[in-house]
């Protein structure tokens, strides 16, 4: 130690002493304590202080001594407590003085300290006098002594990889203790040395004591303190200014530690934090084990202005160094600072030993979680860090760790450098969207979602303090597993990654709200490459089983945020679904793409229709373009626009107040559309239906994936109301019966419906009930299940029969051979050996589409005379049910019941009564067709017809005149031949009328159509030797004229047989006129024919044809003549034809001479060329 300088001589002995002036603060005294031997290497500064050069060292204050208690057999914790504080519930400040791991397990023997008990004082501690004419004397109230020491942390440069690395030292550390006045100090190394941990230290305000609810609430200051030169300083990390509080207190040996046995192995000189032990303010101890008050709280970082790129990258950065300023000494939100724990800190002449970390509560103010720093000899070894962030789009609290730590560089030169590596981890591994944590409780099919795993593999670096897709070298985005929970209660899981969110440096709202733009622009990079795995997913919540749960391909997620709380709500933008009624009916598992409806995406179910998802693009539900996929004469073609809960998928989305799904009514128009069905090809079913139609009479496109307990019920109550409807309806037709025969043919089938349902629904009661107890472990279930299953077998075999019947209606053997088919399917699983299992799992997706209108009669609003269609008012029913699979199947039906059809509007003709036209078509089964007539009726000019019913059966067509019924229509008519009429030279024969009506099941109208003979059977008529014939048919449609053809023909005849010869001559002349729509066409002919024979051995004929024919589409007269000469002598026989052809008149459409031309890009060229090669007037 240097000596301090030599005090001034005294006056001469004869001169008067100078006058005494007032005596001022002392100059600091410097000083350097230097020991090789240990590497002591001290810059100090005592300030108040004066140095005394004579009298006897002043002794301090005896030291009182620790309380120990040596563990003897029998005691516990609680007993020592109870001993030495009066209160056995003190035991954990025992505990924590002691490093005590298990409270429970302590051992004769073991020598505790006993925190808090001030034992007898000890002698004072002995200053050893090296010069006792020098000593340190503070000599001011504010006297302390400033303890410098070198840098005590260097930086390096942390990558990924092992690489050059550049190293930056700390500035110097300083610390403080406070002298009370009076003192005095030996002015020696060890005497400085020995008094040091003795002395209370001297710390910014801010550097305050942790909390201890026993002792007086310390004060904190809001706003942190500036550090002066008095306060304790040291900067270790690199750039981070820490302090110990006011309790804290640094310990060392005064003199060299040699090893045991080698005086020429000195121990490395150090002072470590420790903590004092005081009792009403006055030191009683120093304790090295307190792990409540060994703290430090960091005060300042340099630099932290410092922009991001302009800093290197080491263990911490200037962000992390300014949050753990605040966290650790600044009152945020009205939340105490926290400070760092610490488990070792030393300070020396070669850097400072560093083993401290905190934790910190995951809340808005807190912009880090967890700091953790191990650093060795003033070089960091191991250093985390937790940012707090959160996972875009689903908003997870995550944590980004990352962790610097120095690893040995493989190869000829090991050289340890610090390599960085960063993870996420997640905090909040399920998250529940209800209430705040969602912006829209409807937005998305999940009301949870479960995240994992919760600790990724490494990741890349180079991320930034932006959001980012988590990453890992050489592999491509980390892909989570997330797992939701449906609107059905069932797990449904996806793979997808994520963008992570950091928070580090996000202090205001704005600062979230900027972050999630670029949050945003991640995700859209990366969401198309999310994976549902679960591909049955409930869409909303559902009113029956199955009808909001569909076949998701894929899911497009956004995010919606609130800056104020920083929380993140998924909502799922666009959806990609496999609608069933769509893809079986279409054909294909093409997806479609579909959104929440906006009113139930912002509060759930509303109105009547409950409508949830809208389709981006309407969709065409084709039942087919022909009969054999349609339903017979119906094409129940539907537009898709939306979905609803209650009736499927419908046409309709406008929900909004006012519109018809929000009043509860059905409009034909925006449910159909443009491609609604046709009703035998002539009038659009919107036509008809009556304007206020409620929902309940709306198309249901409804489909549903049960489990077969479920399923047994579903399709039991389905068979059950087949069964009742089909008894209603054979009551019915028995009161319409016409004849006995019919009449007992509906009453045996009544009764085997009845004997049928009777059945079945005790037997499928019995069914479901031992079902329902396999499912609750019921003993014996299994077996009882298997012979109700059994009987429920015999069952449908009776149901198979009555399917079998052919007097029951195509559309009712639909109804009932589909739930009985899937019943049969329910009662096969009971033989299954993993019954319980299987009765848990989902059957096959069943789509149903089930319409019955209420329907008007057709053109709406005309006058009864000029209606054409007469429907009864829920005459029509549609019905379609598809079951998914690998081969799908369809059965579709359609039935109508009592219509009339009269025509023609406005001049009617004739009427068609129908009891019922029905159709079925099934997957792999011919179409069936039903048809029962009940009759027609002639009116108008045709009303004399009416005479003739009594020649004409109409009994549901047992033994009609004729019906025909094809899968393109039904024909119903009937021809009548009339006697001849001879009446003198006059002579009327072959005279037949007949009639007929097409009831088209294609695009074509009905039609109904009447004759007078026909072209191939015409009458004939003969005054004398003159002689003609005819016939004339008309067919008309509600639309117009279809077709009229007529043909007359007269003429005369003459033969003569000479017996040796014979030869006749015949002159006939005619017209022939065929109106086919807007073409026709009128013939007018002359015929010659003669001929001659000669004993059968030769013969000769000539045939000479004139006619004149009129086209009304070209508007041509064209003039035709024709020749045929034809001889025949024995074996050999010629022709010869002669035939002319001219235009009589009628230029319509024919092109001239010009259109005839070759174009030329010189515009008439070839025009004059050709009119110039004639050469006129030559």
């Amino acid at each position: 130690m240097a000596p301090p300088p030599p005090p001034p001589p005294p006056p001469p002995p004869d001169q008067p002493p100078p006058p005494v002036e007032p005596e001022g603060p002392p100059d600091p005294v410097d000083f350097h304590l230097l020991r090789p031997a240990d590497l002591l290497d001290l810059h100090c500064t005592a300030v108040g202080f004066k140095v005394e050069v004579s009298g006897s060292p002043q002794a301090l204050p005896p030291v009182p001594t620790e309380v120990r208690h040596t563990v003897v057999p029998g005691d516990t914790l609680w007993d020592i407590a109870g001993r030495f504080y009066g209160d056995p519930r003190r035991y954990p400040e025992i505990v924590a003085a002691n490093g005590i791991g298990n409270p429970d397990l302590i051992f004769p023997g073991q020598v505790f300290l006993i925190p808090g008990i001030a034992g007898p004082p000890g002698p004072a501690p002995a200053i050893p006098v090296v010069d006792p004419t020098r000593h340190l004397r503070a000599v001011t109230d504010d006297a302390h002594i400033v303890v410098r020491f070198g840098p005590q942390n260097v930086f390096e440069v942390a990558a990924d990889t092992v690489s050059p690395t550049r190293i930056l030292a700390a500035k110097e550390s300083r610390v403080v203790f406070q002298v009370p006045s009076g003192t005095r100090i030996e002015f020696t190394t060890v005497g400085i040395l020995r008094v040091l941990p003795l002395l209370k230290l001297a710390v910014s305000p801010s550097a305050t004591p942790r909390p201890d609810p026993a002792d007086i609430p310390v004060e904190v200051p809001d706003e942190p303190a500036q550090l002066t030169d008095r306060d304790t300083a040291i900067e270790a990390p690199f750039r981070l200014v820490v302090s110990p509080s006011s309790r804290g207190a640094f310990t060392h040996s005064a003199e060299p530690v040699a090893a045991p046995g080698d005086p020429n192995r000195i121990e490395l000189w150090t002072t470590r934090l420790a903590v004092r032990r005081e009792v009403d303010g006055q030191l009683v101890g120093i304790d090295r084990l307190d792990q409540t008050q060994r703290i430090v709280r960091a005060l300042h970082t340099r630099n932290d202005q410092a922009p991001p790129e302009a800093e290197p990258t080491g263990s911490l950065t200037s962000a992390h160094r300014r949050n753990i300023v605040e966290l650790t000494s600044h009152r945020v939100d009205g939340v105490e600072p926290e400070p760092l724990s610490v488990r070792t800190f030393a300070l020396s002449a070669v850097g400072a030993w560093i083993d401290w970390s905190a934790s910190w509560a995951a809340t808005a103010a807190n912009k880090l979680l967890a700091y953790r720093h191990l650093a060795p000899m003033g070089r960091d070894a191991y250093v985390r860090v937790d940012e707090p962030g959160l996972l875009y789009p689903f908003g997870h609290r995550a944590t980004r760790v990352i962790i610097t730590e120095r690893q040995i560089a493989p190869g000829p030169d090991p050289v340890a450098r610090l390599i960085k590596r960063m993870f996420i981890v997640v905090r909040e591994p399920a998250r529940t969207y209800t209430g705040k944590a969602s912006s829209a409780p409807f937005a998305m099919p999940f009301t949870d979602l479960a995240v994992r795993p919760l600790v990724t593999p490494d990741i890349r670096l180079d991320t930034g303090p932006r959001p980012f897709v988590a990453e890992i070298e050489g592999v491509g985005s980390f892909r989570w597993r997330v797992t939701g929970t449906d609107h059905a209660g069932r797990a449904i899981a996806i793979e997808t990654p994520l963008v992570f969110v950091p928070l580090l440096d996000v202090d205001t709202d704005r600062e979230f709200a900027a972050l999630m733009t670029p949050a945003a622009e991640n995700w859209n990079d990366v969401r198309s490459e999310l994976t549902v795995l679960d591909k049955s997913v409930a869409m909303a919540p559902s009113s029956t089983a199955g009808d909001t749960t569909f076949q998701v391909e894929g899911l497009t997620f956004a995010a919606d945020f609130d800056a104020t709380d920083q929380f993140v709500a998924p909502r799922v933008e666009q959806s990609q679904l496999l609608i069933p009624a769509l893809s079986a009916l279409n054909g294909g598992n093409a997806p479609v793409s579909v959104e929440y409806e906006p009113q139930f995406r912002a509060q759930g179910f509303s109105g009547p229709a409950e409508v949830f998802l809208t389709l981006t693009g309407p969709q065409v539900l084709d039942f087919g373009g022909n009969s054999s996929e349609s339903g017979g004469f119906v094409q129940p073609n539907v537009t898709v626009a939306a979905i609803s809960r209650t009736l499927g998928a419908i046409g309709d989305k406008d929900v909004a107040a006012g519109s018809p799904l929000a009043a509860g009514t059905f409009d034909p128009a925006a449910f159909l559309g443009n491609a609604g069905p046709k009703l035998f090809g002539m009038f659009g079913l919107l036509e008809l239906i009556a304007d206020g139609t409620g929902l309940e009479r709306a198309p249901e496109l409804v489909s549903e994936a049960l489990d077969v307990v479920s399923g047994l019920r579903s399709e039991h109550q389905r068979l059950t109301v087949a069964l009742d409807g089909l008894s209603a309806q054979v009551n019915a037709e028995i009161v319409k019966a016409t004849h006995g025969g019919a009449t007992a043919q509906l009453q045996t089938l009544l009764g085997d419906v009845d004997r049928v349902r009777g059945q079945i629904v005790g037997a499928a009661d019995r069914l479901a009930g031992e079902f329902d107890g396999v499912l609750t472990g019921v003993d014996g279930s299994v077996a009882a299940a298997v012979a109700e299953a059994a009987v429920l077998a015999g069952v449908l075999d009776q149901v198979q029969g009555l399917v079998a019947n052919p007097a029951l209606p195509a559309a009712a053997r639909s109804l009932i051979e589909r739930p009985a088919i899937a019943l049969r399917q329910i009662t096969a699983v009971a033989t299954d050996p993993k019954l319980a299992a299987v009765l848990t799992s989902l059957r096959t997706g069943v789509v149903r589409f089930e319409w019955q209108p209420e329907l008007e009669p057709w053109p709406v609003g005309s006058e009864e005379n000029n209606a054409v269609f007469f429907p009864s008012r829920q005459g029509l029913t549609i019905s379609v049910e598809v079951r998914a699979g690998d081969h799908p199947r369809a059965d579709v039906s359609a039935q109508l019941t009592d219509f009339t059809l009269a025509l023609l509007p406005g001049a009617r003709l004739i009427s068609m009564r129908f009891r019922r036209i029905g159709f079925r078509t099934s997957t792999g089964r011919k179409p069936e067709i039903d048809v029962v007539f009940d009759g027609m009726k002639f009116e108008g000019p045709l009303e004399f017809i009416e005479k003739l019913r009594e020649v004409i059966p109409f009994d549901g067509f047992s033994d009609p005149p004729f019906v025909d019924v094809s899968t393109s229509g039904v024909i119903a008519g009937f021809e009548l031949a009339l006697p001849s009429i001879p009446l003198g030279i006059f002579s009327l024969e072959n005279i037949a009328l007949y009639a007929d009506c097409h009831v088209p099941f294609l695009d074509q109208a009905v039609t109904v159509g009447f004759g007078f003979c026909k072209k191939e059977s015409p009458f004939r008529l003969t005054v004398m030797a003159i002689g003609g014939g005819g016939w004339v048919g008309i067919r008309l449609s509600p639309k117009g004229l279809v077709l009229l053809e007529m043909g007359l023909e007269a003429g005369a005849a003459l033969s003569l047989d000479f017996g040796v010869a014979s030869g006749s001559v015949s002159v006939m002349i005619g017209i022939y006129l065929r109106l086919e729509g807007d073409e026709g066409k009128l013939t007018a002919y002359f015929r010659i024919r003669g001929e001659v024979d000669v004993l059968g051995l030769a013969s000769a004929s000539l045939t000479l044809e004139l006619s004149l024919t009129y086209d009304t589409a070209t508007g041509k007269l064209v003039g035709r003549a024709s020749l045929v000469i034809e001889v025949e002598v024995l074996f050999f026989s010629a022709s010869v034809e002669v035939t002319v052809e001219r235009r009589l008149a009628g230029s319509k459409g024919d092109p001239s001479l010009r259109d005839i031309m070759p174009p030329d890009s010189g515009g008439d060229v070839m025009w004059d060329n050709y009119f110039g090669a004639f050469a006129l007037g030559a």
